[in-house]
């Protein structure tokens, strides 16, 4: 829960930065993802690096979430790397798939975080109009005992 928060106050103030719409943003970074290639040649760099260089190469905004942003401020995670001339896409899957890293993208951002944060990551979608609606009163026929004798027996 911790982490949607983050990532819903990074999306809010860097759509208020931002000129283009959110969908025009997401469409230019899928598309700077599979269509780019890089060469990347690293040795025990520590990952900090890796991020930093991705995003001068490719002018993505990058975004390494909490536990990721963690590991990188200690300089925990380091990258062996040595790729020529492949796709962004595969670069980045290759590269983070070994760290045990993944990547997302929304409205625009890169998101790096852990694979087990993406895998709590669950949509589920609830059709709810039957609680939106009043329930109608139908007229219905009248319910009720008999009276009983003057014997007191029903």
């Amino acid at each position: 829960m911790r982490h949607l928060a983050t990532l819903a106050a990074v999306l809010a103030l860097s759509a208020a930065a931002s000129a283009e719409t959110p969908e025009e943003a997401q469409t230019k970074a899928r598309a700077t993802i599979e269509t780019k290639t890089v060469t990347m040649k690293f040795e025990n760099a520590p990952l900090g690096d890796v991020v930093k260089w991705l995003k001068d190469e490719t002018g993505l905004d990058i975004v390494p979430m909490p536990r990721v942003a963690q590991a990188i401020k200690d300089g925990t995670i380091t990258v062996d790397v040595n790729l020529h001339e492949v796709n962004l896409a595969t670069a980045l899957r290759l590269t983070l798939a070994n760290l045990g890293l993944t990547y997302d993208v929304r409205l625009g951002k890169l998101f790096i975080l852990a694979e087990d944060d993406a895998r709590e990551t669950v949509t589920q979608i609830w059709d709810i109009r039957s609680l939106a609606t009043a329930i109608r009163d139908f007229a219905g026929p009248a319910l009720g005992l008999p009276e009983p004798d003057d014997g007191g027996t029903i």
